[in-house]
C-alpha cells in the first residue's frame, strides 16, 4: 500500500524535475524571453510617460542577453595560481628528468607553494572579503548614482522645471542626497575597506557591509524613489504648460468657462507647482495626480473646444438644454474624479449630440419587405394581456439616408445610439399600421415625426403623441 510519505517524497522529486525542465526550456527559448522582457520595459516607460525609441529597447535587451551567454574568465588568487604553476612544472619534470631530480624539484616547489601562500595570504583575504563583497558593489552603486545625477541635472536645466520653485527645490535636494551617498560610499566604504585590509585579523567583512554599505544602499533606494516622482512631475509639467501656450490657451479658456472643474484643477496645480517650494507628501501626490490628468487632457482640448463652439454657434440657449447640460455635468464630474477615459467617451457623446442637433431629420416607419414594422412587449408586471404596442421607426437625414441618434430606453433607463428604434403607440394605431402593411408590404404615409435643423427635440404627429416612450431593442 502506498503511504502518504511515499507520495509526498515522489511529488517532491517530480516537482524538482519539472522546475528544472522549465528552467532549461526558458533558456532554450531565448527569442521569446527577449520579447517578453522588451514588452515589460516598454510598458514601464509608457506608464511613466517616457518616450524611448523601439530600436533602442530591442538593442538594449539583446545586449543584456548576449552578455549572459558570454564566457568570463574567473578571478584566480595568487596562491592558487602559484599552486597550479607548481603542479604543471612537477608534471613536466616527471616526464623529462630522473626520479632524483623529480624529488628535489618537488620539495622545492612545495616549499615555494607554501611560502607564496603565506606571503600572498593577505591579498587573497582582501580579494575575497573587500573587493567581492564591499568595494565592487559600492563602485557599482556609485556608477548608478552618477547616472541618476546626470538625469536630474538635465531635468533641472529644462524651462518647465526652471519656472517651478517646487520642482527646482526638489531636484536640488535629490542631487544633494545623491552626492552625499556618493561621498559616503567613497570615504566610509571603499577607502575604509582598503584601509582596514592592512590588518585583516581585525576586520569582519559582513559587519563592514551591513554597517556601512547597507546604510547607503537603503538611502539610495529612498532617493531613487523621490527622483522617479521628480521625473514624472517634470515630464507631465511640460504637457501641462502646453495648455497655457499661445496655440491652445484660447480654446482651453473657453472650455474652462463651460467646465468649472478644470478651473479648480488648474488652481491646484498652479498653487502646488508655481507658488510653493515645499509640499507635504500627500499634497505632492494630489498635485501629481492632477498634473497627470491635465497632461492627458491636453490631447482632448482641440476636439472638445470644437464641439462646444459648435453649440455656441447655434446659440447660447443650447447650454440650457437638458441633454447638453447632462453631458457637461458628467464631463465636469469625470474631471473632478480624474477619469481620462470617461472624459474622452463623454466628448464622443458631445460630438454625436452636436451632429444630431444640427441635422434636420424625419422619423419614418420601417416598412421594407422582410423587416419588422411593429412589436408587442409584455412586461412581467403588466396586467393587460394585450401588452404594450410599439411601431419600429428610423431617423433619416435631409438626403434620406439613415441617421444614428441617441434615445432614452424606457425598458432599462439607459441611453443608446441606434439606427432603428421603436415608439409606443395605441393598440388601435398598431392594428391600423399592421393592416396597411399586410395589403401590399408597404406602409402608406410612413413619416410620423421629425425635427428641424438646430433643434434638440423630436416631434411626432398625433398618431404617436407628444413625448412617447421609446425602446432600442426592436428584434
Amino acid at each position: 500500500m502506498a503511504t502518504v510519505s511515499d507520495q509526498v517524497g515522489a511529488i517532491a522529486i517530480i516537482d524538482g524535475l519539472r522546475y528544472e525542465q522549465m528552467r532549461i526550456q526558458e533558456n532554450l527559448d531565448l527569442p521569446a524571453r527577449r520579447q517578453a522582457v522588451a514588452a515589460k520595459i516598454r510598458e514601464y516607460y509608457s506608464a511613466n510617460g517616457i518616450v524611448v525609441d523601439e530600436e533602442l529597447v530591442e538593442a538594449g535587451v539583446r545586449k543584456y542577453f548576449d552578455s549572459r551567454l558570454r564566457f568570463s574568465m574567473p578571478r584566480v588568487s595568487r596562491p592558487r595560481k602559484i599552486l597550479t604553476d607548481s603542479m604543471i612544472l612537477i608534471e613536466k619534470t616527471l616526464r623529462e628528468k630522473s626520479k632524483e631530480i623529480v624529488f628535489a624539484t618537488s620539495v622545492l616547489m612545495i616549499g615555494a607553494m607554501f611560502t607564496g601562500a603565506a606571503v600572498y595570504g593577505f591579498f587573497a583575504f582582501r580579494d575575497a572579503s573587500f573587493i567581492n563583497h564591499v568595494v565592487e558593489p559600492a563602485q557599482r552603486l556609485q556608477n548608478d548614482v552618477a547616472r541618476n545625477v546626470s538625469n536630474v541635472e538635465n531635468l533641472l536645466a529644462t524651462e518647465a522645471v526652471k519656472g517651478s520653485p517646487l520642482l527646482t527645490a526638489s531636484g536640488n535636494e535629490i542631487r544633494k542626497d545623491y552626492e552625499a551617498i556618493r561621498q559616503g560610499l567613497q570615504t566610509e566604504v571603499i577607502e575604509k575597506a582598503n584601509e582596514a585590509g592592512v590588518q585583516p585579523e581585525a576586520v569582519n567583512k559582513y559587519k563592514l557591509r551591513e554597517d556601512r554599505f547597507k546604510f547607503y544602499e537603503e538611502r539610495y533606494v529612498q532617493t531613487a524613489y523621490k527622483a522617479q516622482s521628480f521625473e514624472n512631475l517634470s515630464i507631465q509639467l511640460s504637457s501641462y504648460q502646453w495648455l497655457k501656450g499661445d496655440d491652445i490657451k484660447e480654446d482651453f479658456a473657453f472650455i474652462k468657462s463651460k467646465i468649472p472643474a478644470l478651473t479648480r484643477m488648474e488652481a491646484l496645480v498652479d498653487d502646488g507647482i508655481y507658488r510653493s517650494d515645499s509640499l507635504s507628501p500627500a499634497k505632492i501626490e494630489d498635485v501629481t495626480g492632477a498634473l497627470f490628468y491635465m497632461g492627458s487632457f491636453a490631447n482632448t482640448v482641440p476636439l472638445l473646444a470644437k464641439h462646444l463652439r459648435g453649440f455656441e454657434e447655434i446659440g447660447s440657449w443650447t447650454f440650457d438644454e437638458k441633454l447638453l447640460k447632462s453631458i457637461l455635468f458628467q464631463i465636469n464630474k469625470s474631471v473632478d474624479n480624474r477619469h481620462n477615459q470617461e472624459t474622452a467617451a463623454l466628448n464622443s457623446q458631445l460630438e454625436t449630440l452636436l451632429a444630431f442637433v444640427k441635422e434636420p431629420l424625419t422619423i419614418s416607419i420601417v416598412s421594407r419587405p422582410g423587416e419588422k414594422t411593429g412589436l408587442i412587449r409584455t412586461p412581467n408586471d403588466f396586467a393587460d394581456s394585450k401588452g404594450v404596442a410599439y411601431i419600429v421607426v428610423e431617423a433619416l437625414d435631409a438626403a434620406g439616408n439613415p441617421f444614428r441618434i441617441s434615445i432614452f430606453d424606457a425598458e432599462d433607463s439607459k441611453t443608446y445610439t441606434v439606427d432603428m428604434f421603436a415608439v409606443r403607440v395605441s393598440h388601435e394605431e398598431f392594428e391600423r399600421v399592421k393592416e396597411d402593411k399586410m395589403l401590399d408590404g408597404l406602409v402608406d404615409n410612413p413619416v410620423i415625426g421629425g425635427k428641424p435643423s438646430n433643434s434638440f427635440t423630436l416631434k411626432f404627429d398625433k398618431r404617436v403623441g407628444d413625448n412617447p416612450s421609446m425602446i432600442s431593442k426592436v428584434y
